[in-house]
């Protein structure tokens, strides 16, 4: 009989798994948040993760919008510029996940609210 010789890997695997099943927990959340967000304001039924917000009627009032219900619903300050940048549900998620996950929120930066997101 041979021994494994993948035990340390597979030990480091498992000590990962719970922070990335805590990361794809979060980026569900935010996505399901996000494609509700989408649909009451494109006046839509329904919103997936790969619609595309321009193509379903989005324009740049409703992105403001949609920074608006983040930093409400989520705490973090999402530039606008991202919707167009990251213009599906999916991938705008991934970004607001990934700041949360990082921690970055309006409480963390020195700004505060009122300055969050701006530069010098």
């Amino acid at each position: 009989m041979s021994t494994p010789t993948h035990t340390p890997a597979a030990t480091h695997t498992s000590a990962q798994a719970p922070t990335h099943t805590s990361a794809q927990a979060t980026h569900a959340f935010v996505q399901r948040a996000l494609a509700d967000d989408w649909a009451t304001l494109l006046g839509l039924d329904a919103v997936g993760p790969d619609d595309d917000f321009f193509e379903a009627g989005g324009h740049s009032l409703i992105a403001v919008q949609i920074v608006a219900r983040i930093r409400a619903r989520h705490g973090v300050e999402v530039p606008v510029a991202d919707v167009f940048t990251y213009p599906t549900v999916g991938e705008l998620a991934q970004v607001v996940a990934g700041m949360l996950e990082a921690g970055t929120s309006l409480s963390s930066s020195p700004l505060g609210v009122e300055g969050a997101g701006r530069s010098a």
